[in-house]
């Protein structure tokens, strides 16, 4: 490419498993609208094996195994070599993007490459210290996510942020505000309704882990009594919930649906295809710090929205958007009802489309 290549690297399962892959990838369109290639070294869940190997669907896309033992993790937040070996592929190398990896792992590139020329960028879309496994994983991604948040500027020449909470953190180093960004001329948002069953449908979509309050959501629906309404949760199991929140099986009746989790693209349709989207966060730091990627979805696709008032959500408000001031069942039930009264229509809204960005993106580069 006319400006060199930029090799991203991070957790994500490419090509769309997650909101990391449908967010590095879009990026990748963003950054070659600018000239630059955009290469990449991720993570396969599928078997084991050492260092990187290509995949067979895109040229420039490398990866290595998750993570399956301490020691790997260990090397995996310390080691470079993968990704030495992996940008020594490309003699145009311009910079590495590193997307939400540990900071030991930016300084030991940062010692390495910067003697070459080579920049050291990062893409920041979260502040957290949780973490799955034992002791010693949770203590270190505590001290980590501190580095993150008070250092990165320390070993980097710019920072990708999400948010403006993320923005101001990070003032002493060149940045760039990108929320989750998509592709509005991909077919996949070319998408229409196509449920026409005379049910006012909410919505929710996405893997609540520590962000989600779903017990609230659902007392919230079951309160409001209507006829001809339901729920749909999607990317959660029933019997995955009612095993951690016992008494709700009883409690929920036909018309809590889930579905557990589904390929990207039908999610897309099931967002455009619902009455009204909802999510309800506590506002915190880590949700505060971020910026929730299924907003940028149900935004996208036109459809209502009700959700907490977090992050940047404040700045993208109109017509169809409940910000919601408290989240007790009482609150959530009455703006529940507020939605069922609005009719909007489903008109794609384009505030996150990848190409509104290009400027903004090119100075920071520059």
């Amino acid at each position: 490419m006319e400006k060199g290549t930029i090799l991203y690297i991070g957790n994500f399962e490419l090509p769309d498993k997650g909101a990391s892959a449908n967010r590095v990838m879009t990026n990748r369109k963003l950054f070659a609208a600018l000239g630059y290639r955009v290469a990449y070294l991720g993570v396969t869940r599928e078997g084991a094996f050492e260092g990187a190997r290509g995949v067979s669907y895109d040229g420039d896309i490398f990866e290595r195994a998750y993570p399956s033992s301490v020691k790997m993790w260990l090397e995996r937040c310390y080691s470079i070599k993968d990704i030495v070996e992996t940008a020594a592929k490309y003699d145009d190398l311009t910079a590495l993007m590193f997307y939400n990896t540990p900071y030991s792992l930016v300084r030991a590139a940062w010692r390495y490459y910067r003697k070459l020329g080579i920049k050291i960028l990062y893409d920041c879309t979260e502040w957290s210290h949780d973490a799955d496994g034992g002791k010693l994983k949770r203590v270190y991604k505590k001290y980590d996510a501190h580095r993150i948040r008070y250092d990165l500027e320390k070993v980097t020449d710019g920072i990708i942020v999400v948010s403006s909470m993320m923005e101001k953190q990070y003032r002493k180093k060149p940045t760039l505000r990108l929320p989750p960004l998509v592709d509005l001329s991909d077919p996949m948002w070319q998408t229409e309704r196509t449920r026409n069953d005379g049910v006012f449908e909410f919505c929710y979509a996405g893997d609540p882990e520590n962000k989600d309050d779903l017990c609230i959501l659902i007392d919230a629906f079951l309160a409001l009594g209507c006829e001809n309404t339901r729920l749909k949760i999607i990317g959660v199991k029933k019997e995955d919930f009612v095993r951690t929140h016992p008494g709700y099986e009883e409690k929920m009746d036909e018309n809590v649906v889930f579905t557990g989790r589904i390929p990207h693209k039908e999610v897309i349709q099931a967002l455009c295809n619902t009455s009204c989207f909802i999510f309800i966060r506590p506002s915190n730091l880590r949700n505060n710090a971020g910026f929730p990627t299924k907003f940028v979805e149900a935004y996208s696709v036109g459809t209502k929205i009700i959700a907490t008032d977090i992050s940047d959500i404040g700045v993208y408000r109109d017509e169809g958007i409940f910000l919601l001031k408290q989240c007790d069942v009482q609150s959530v039930t009455q703006v529940l009802r507020e939605s069922m009264e609005i009719n909007i229509g489903n008109k794609g809204r384009d505030a996150f489309d990848f190409r509104g960005y290009i400027g903004k993106t090119g100075e920071f580069f520059s």
